[in-house]
């Protein structure tokens, strides 16, 4: 299935019913949904050079936008003379405010390590004891190649996060397998960088993964792959679920 790589823009379901929106014909009304919807692919926070928006829109269209309220109407044109959308920070993200996220997620993804795949620097691979944190534990052995090396951090990212979602968990417990094959938390999070524009790290991304699996009614086999198909097709829910657990 292909990405969802859509973007959204928020409108509230009572938005046909606002005084000023039912005292404008139905084509200035569209306009305006289509302002909504451009400011949103440009990402520009609802600002629209005079020359672009005139050309993509009936300039009648834009005058009618201006004059749908003396004090508070839905277009207004700032000193540049430029077509803003009024209070749009009110009700839509901002291109600040994504920023902003993507960088505490950044930071939170820093503080829990996001592991870079080791080349040359076996000191990485060892152990640490409860004990003494910064010496090798004697029973934790040093992975021999590269593959084992993935597998034994997936491993210590499960561990480490296993308790942390188990307040998402169900009753009945997790729907995977011995059989069923990892989750690579790595691809999760790029996906999700690219579905959602949110940045997770390794540990969230599996946390995240056990959630969808968790929803499964039925024993999921592929947690991998369930776990990609559900950020594709639900990346609403996904983002909510970031919101959430993630980005507090």
């Amino acid at each position: 299935m292909a990405k969802d790589k859509r973007l959204f823009t928020q409108i509230v379901v009572d938005f046909h019913r606002h005084p000023k929106i039912t005292r404008l014909p139905v084509e200035v009304r569209w306009t305006f949904i289509e302002m909504l919807g451009e400011a949103r692919i440009a990402d520009n926070d609802g600002v629209f050079a005079s020359e672009d928006a005139e050309f993509m829109w009936p300039l009648a269209h834009l005058e009618a936008l201006l004059g749908s309220h003396p004090s508070r109407p839905l277009l207004v044109k700032d000193d540049a003379g430029c077509y803003v959308i009024r209070d749009y920070a009110e009700h839509q993200q901002t291109r600040a405010e994504r920023e902003e996220l993507a960088r505490i997620a950044r930071e939170n993804g820093a503080k829990g390590g996001r592991p870079r795949k080791p080349r040359g620097n076996p000191a990485v691979t060892q152990g640490v004891s409860d004990q003494n944190p910064t010496e090798p534990s004697e029973t934790q052995t040093k992975p021999e190649s590269e593959s084992e090396l993935e597998i034994e951090i997936e491993r210590l990212l499960t561990k480490s996060v296993s308790l942390d979602v188990s307040r998402a968990s169900k009753t009945d417990g997790p729907k995977t397998n011995s059989s069923a094959r990892p989750v690579d938390p790595r691809r999760i999070a790029d996906l999700v960088e690219t579905v959602c524009d949110t940045v997770i790290d390794e540990p969230a991304a599996l946390r995240l993964s056990k959630w969808i699996v968790d929803q499964s009614p039925e024993q999921v086999r592929y947690p991998h792959a369930y776990t990609e198909r559900a950020i594709r097709n639900d990346p609403l829910k996904i983002q909510e679920w970031i919101d959430q657990e993630v980005i507090t």
